[in-house]
Order: structure tokens, then sequence, then C-alpha cells
């Protein structure tokens, strides 16, 4: 029968959702929760039918649920697939950042159905992301705190780190200095030159030595001898540039 049929085509749609090593929830029109595949009663520890209860909401973590609330009402109030970041709660205790997707099944009239939601585990990256920017903001400070004119660029020599004292002496932003190439940071005369030793310098990876006249705030150009040597990886690979003037 058709019933039969039916009921034959879901479950052989649960054994394949519950194959899927990805966390998987599905939500009524609502957002309320459903039913979950195995992957979720694995990570969680809960059963199906504590998922089906109010207990599932407690393994997300409460700050990112308070923060998240009224983006998820909106987002499904759109109808739309939505995305974002929150902590889960693994069986042992442990938060771990999850990319959460939500899709929507709509009927012949654009109704929601269901919601799909999968949950995808990055808390690696993003523990890593926390990490570089931990580095990335104590070698701002260390680049802050030479009395120097220092800079930082990236592998292809373009500026990433600009020190207090750079800013101060040219009177430009980050941004600006990064197109010194087409701007008014070096004297005309001296511009075709220092492009020309730089891009050597970027493509050889030899360390660089130029002298070139850099205009100050006030208009005024004076000489410098700028110097740039590269910090390379443990395969011997350029990672950044660091630029004394």
């Amino acid at each position: 029968s058709a019933f039969e049929d039916l009921a034959k085509s879901e479950a052989e749609l649960r054994t394949i959702i519950d194959a899927i090593p990805q966390l998987i929830v599905a939500l009524g029109s609502d957002g309320q929760f459903l039913s979950a595949n195995r992957a979720v009663i694995d990570y969680t520890g809960l059963t199906k039918e504590e998922v089906q209860a109010q207990q599932f909401g407690d393994v997300f973590h409460r700050g990112d649920s308070e923060r998240l609330h009224g983006q998820r009402v909106l987002a499904i109030s759109r109808k739309r697939p939505f995305e974002y970041e929150r902590r889960v709660r693994r069986k042992d205790g442990q938060y771990r950042w999850f990319l959460i997707q939500y899709n929507p099944l709509l009927d012949e009239g654009g109704e929601v159905v269901r919601w799909y939601a999968t949950g995808t585990d990055i808390d690696d990256r993003r523990r890593a992301e926390d990490v570089l920017r931990s580095n990335e903001e104590s070698l701002r400070l260390i680049v802050d705190g030479i009395p120097g004119l220092v800079s930082t660029a990236n592998a292809s020599g373009e500026l990433e780190i600009v020190s207090r004292q750079v800013l101060e002496y040219f009177g430009k932003t980050t941004e600006e200095l990064k197109n010194w190439a087409i701007g008014d940071a070096h004297h005309p005369d001296d511009l075709p030159r220092v492009i020309d030793a730089y891009r050597r310098a970027i493509e050889t990876g030899e360390p660089l030595d130029v002298e070139t006249r850099n205009r100050r705030a006030d208009g005024v150009y004076r000489w410098f001898h700028v110097r740039a040597r590269p910090q390379r990886d443990a395969e011997d690979r350029i990672v950044r540039w660091y630029i004394l003037l």
C-alpha cells in the first residue's frame, strides 16, 4: 500500500542519515527539535526521547543560546538557509565549536515543512585562529614597541603590520601605505628604483637594501636606508618579511 511504501522509504532514509558521520537534526517548521541521527546521539550522549524534549537545548552553551536566540528566530521566519557558529557540549562535558547549517524543506506552496540542520566540528580551526590572532597581536605590540620605523609584509610582499611610528611619520593609514607603489610615500625620482628592488627581493628571497627619499607628513622628503629581511619556516619557505626604515 501507499502507507507501507512511505514507511519503507522513511525507514531507508533513516538508515542512510544514521550512517552519515556528521551531526544531523530534523526540526519542525517552527524550529522545534524532532529527531537526530546516530552521530548526534553518540556525541551528546542523549537518548532519542531527550532530543525531542527540552533537554536537547541544554547541550548548547548558554552564552551562545542567548546571543543567537533572536538571530535564529528571525532566520527561521525568513524560510531561507542560514548558518552560525556555536558551542555544543560533548557527552564528557567538553564544549566544542560547531558550524550549524540550517536548510528548509519546502512544499509546493513554498511553505516550510521541516528544517534540517547539520553540525560540523570546527573547534580545532577556531583554536588555531585564536592562537594566530594572539600571535599577531603580540607581534603588533612588539613592532609598535620598537623605537624605529618598522613594518611587516607577507610572503608576496603585501604590507601587513605597520608600526605606529611609520603611520606618524608618513601621516597615512595602513591601507594607504599598502598602496605605496602608486602613492607619494617615495620620491617620484626614486620610486621606479625602489619598486624594482622590492620586486627582485620578493622574487629571489634575497634581502632588500635600498636608499630612498621618503615623504614626511609635512611634505618634506628625507633620505632613508630601507632594509627588508625574510622569515623562513622549517621547509625554508618565506612566510613573512620584516622591513626597517
